[in-house]
C-alpha cells in the first residue's frame, strides 16, 4: 500500500491547483504533492513535495480527507503558503 499526499494550498479564499504535463494525463487538473517515502510523516512529505515541484513551502495544518484505494491511499493535507508569490513550476 502506497500513501499520496495531495497539498490542498489555500490562500484567503483561492485554492492552488497545478496542471499536469505528462502524456498520458496531459491537461488534466490536480492538487499538487506526491508518494510518501518509507517512515516518512504526510506532513514532512507534503513540505518536501511542494518544494520539489513547486519552490513553495507550506505550514502543514490538517488532514482534511483520506480516500483508501486498493494499492494506495490519497491524503488531502490543508496547508497556509508561506512563500506564494515565489512559486516555480519545477516539473
Amino acid at each position: 500500500m502506497v500513501d499520496v499526499v495531495c497539498g490542498v494550498v489555500k490562500n484567503g479564499n483561492k485554492y492552488l491547483i497545478t496542471q499536469k504535463g505528462d502524456k498520458k494525463n496531459y491537461g488534466k487538473w490536480e492538487f499538487p504533492g506526491g508518494k510518501v517515502k518509507a517512515d516518512e510523516h504526510p506532513f514532512i512529505s507534503i513540505k518536501r513535495e511542494l518544494i520539489e515541484e513547486l519552490e513553495l513551502d507550506v505550514i502543514p495544518l490538517r488532514v482534511l480527507e483520506t480516500y483508501r484505494y486498493d494499492n494506495y491511499n490519497l491524503i488531502f493535507i490543508l496547508c497556509n503558503p508561506i512563500n506564494v508569490l515565489d512559486i516555480r513550476l519545477k516539473e
